[in-house]
């Protein structure tokens, strides 16, 4: 019995580290996931046919995103990838993938903003990657050439789309997936800095940045969309920001990130006019 005591005590000390913070009205139509938004962060997203509902991580509501597309005979749909800046390059609303299949089973694509604009239509395609649990994943991808999105046709035919914007996650730096989350040599995550402004810009643009601990200085790398070097401004810790001339870069979209001796702090991008 000696031997018992310290085992149960132990179980009962693990499982009151795991306690439920929150339960949605989710039904056997829609579900609860967790999605990264480019510049408003971690959220959890509910959606139904009609409507997508975004809460911030405390569990108050965000934004309740409308559905404009009529339900009626629906016999499967799809929210997929709900983003700020992937389908355009406006961070201050939300855009998503629509799937849907009609009583016809006619699959329709369509992508949507949040005031209901349909940004981009196809009929009889849909994402032609690997799906698991409810979520499309290699569907689209970062690549030295952009982000790119693979759609199929069950007929046997695929079409890839280059989006406009970045794929946000967090294991991202300038946009490449790598794998790991930027850390500093401590081993504590870095968080990205934020958007400069203004941007777009077609003259100059300001980005706040904090070099990490033990980091004197640093360099802020920018990068095209093929992921080719094209301008380095070195950064130190008497100043925490950096105005940036847009004056040699042609334009277009950048990523940049700022680099130390001590680890990479993942950036954002800047869009030259």
């Amino acid at each position: 019995m000696k031997k018992i005591i310290p085992f149960l005590l132990i179980c009962i000390s693990s499982q009151a580290q795991i306690t439920l913070e929150n339960t949605y009205p989710t039904g056997s139509q829609n579900y609860l996931g967790v999605i990264n938004l480019s510049s408003s962060g971690y959220k959890y997203m509910e959606s139904d046919t009609d409507h997508i509902a975004i809460y911030n991580m405390n569990h108050t509501l965000f934004k309740n995103i409308l559905i404009p597309i009529n339900n009626v005979g629906f016999t499967y749909y799809q929210v997929q990838y709900v983003s700020e800046e992937l389908f355009n390059t406006n961070a201050a609303d939300v855009e998503y993938t629509f799937i849907y299949a009609d009583f016809s089973s006619v699959i329709h694509f369509r992508i949507i903003d949040e005031s209901g604009n349909i940004l981009f239509a196809r009929d009889t395609f849909a994402f032609g990657g690997i799906q698991g649990d409810g979520f499309a994943q290699f569907n689209i991808a970062y690549t030295t050439n952009g982000v790119k999105m693979l759609l199929r046709k069950y007929s046997g035919s695929s079409e890839v789309y280059s989006l406009p914007g970045i794929l946000s996650c967090n294991e991202c730096s300038s946009g490449v997936i790598s794998g790991i989350a930027p850390t500093n040599s401590n081993g504590t995550i870095q968080q990205a800095m934020p958007l400069p402004y203004p941007n777009p810009t077609n003259s100059t643009t300001t980005i706040n940045y904090q070099l990490p601990a033990s980091a004197t200085t640093g360099e802020m790398v920018f990068y095209d969309l093929t992921g080719r070097e094209v301008k380095r401004v070195t950064v130190t810790r008497a100043f925490t920001s950096v105005l940036i001339t847009a004056a040699d870069l042609a334009a277009g979209t950048y990523y940049y990130e700022l680099q130390t001796n001590v680890g990479v702090v993942p950036g954002n991008k800047i869009i030259v006019q």
